[in-house]
């Protein structure tokens, strides 16, 4: 009942006053009711081909591990789990773990900032940065 009553008829009221906030055109936002849900779309929405690869971690979120393999087995992407130590030696030890693991076939690099049964944090500026460097124009995501 308060999702009918208040939330619904909120939502276009909190869409107009965020995209306010960001500068940007209410079109061009969306609200959801959760992270999972959020960032399935974007999984569910990207032009992957068949053979792209996807680099996640052993640390992800498992919906979106299972996100991942839906699409593995929809669309033939091949899902490229990392092994990540708890706890790594380094920060830079993660990204080199990343960093080693991508190929001319990689497409998405997915991880955690900061992982949901550790708390491990990931140096997400550093990564996006090697990737950026070593993958142009390829790097479609790095949530």
């Amino acid at each position: 009942m308060w999702v009918d009553e208040f939330l619904i008829p909120q939502r276009e009221a909190i869409r107009q006053k965020l995209a306010g906030m960001f500068g940007c055109d209410p079109e061009e936002l969306a609200v959801t009711r959760n992270t999972t849900e959020s960032l399935e779309i974007v999984q569910f929405g990207m032009n992957l081909q068949k053979g792209d690869e996807v680099l996640t971690t052993t640390q992800d979120y498992p919906s979106m591990i299972t996100a991942w393999k839906q699409r593995e087995r929809r669309d033939g992407i091949v899902l490229k789990s990392i092994p990540i130590p708890s706890p790594p030696e380094s920060q830079s030890q993660l990204r080199d773990l990343i960093e080693r693991a991508i190929t001319p076939r990689t497409k998405v690099i997915h991880f955690c900032h900061v992982t949901y049964t550790a708390g491990q944090i990931f140096p997400v500026k550093r990564i996006c940065q090697m990737a950026r460097r070593l993958i142009p124009n390829r790097l479609l995501s790095s949530p």
